[in-house]
């Protein structure tokens, strides 16, 4: 169930937070800059966004310029990270998310919320843990 939970979590905030929410947006940003060349030969017909463009140029790596390929890797990088910090909280959260927030719908970041709320009762450890992953209104 906390499989589901912060699975769910997760794959809406990557998106989102690689752009909008990354400690460094500017490596994002240099992405773009980076690989314009080739997200306009390579990726012209993909929709941006949910991380759209980024599965183009993975999928197109063996045509992507040392520039390019070298941005998409420091994002990428930092995608590791954040995963490993969103499973080091799922551990650590366990037993707060069972006990505050059990009733609470999967999706969206309601857990995250939820335990945000309940921020002054959660355990040292989900503390500890949540302060370090960079979500939504942090």
């Amino acid at each position: 169930m906390l499989k589901l939970i912060f699975g769910s979590t997760v794959a809406a905030v990557v998106a989102f937070s690689l752009i909008a929410l990354s400690p460094d947006a500017a490596k994002s940003q240099s992405v773009f800059e980076a690989c314009n060349s080739e997200i306009l030969s390579q990726c012209s017909a993909v929709l941006p966004g949910n991380g759209r463009l980024y599965a183009c140029l993975y999928a197109n790596e063996e045509k992507l310029s040392e520039t390019c390929d070298n941005a998409v890797e420091d994002v990428l990088d930092q995608l590791d990270i954040f995963f490993e910090l969103v499973r080091y909280a799922k551990q650590e959260c366990s037993i707060d998310i069972a006990k505050h927030c059990a009733s609470v719908e999967m999706g969206g970041g309601r857990i995250i919320s939820c335990l945000k709320a309940q921020s002054a009762d959660l355990t040292d450890d989900c503390t500890a843990a949540m302060s370090n992953v960079n979500m939504p209104g942090n």
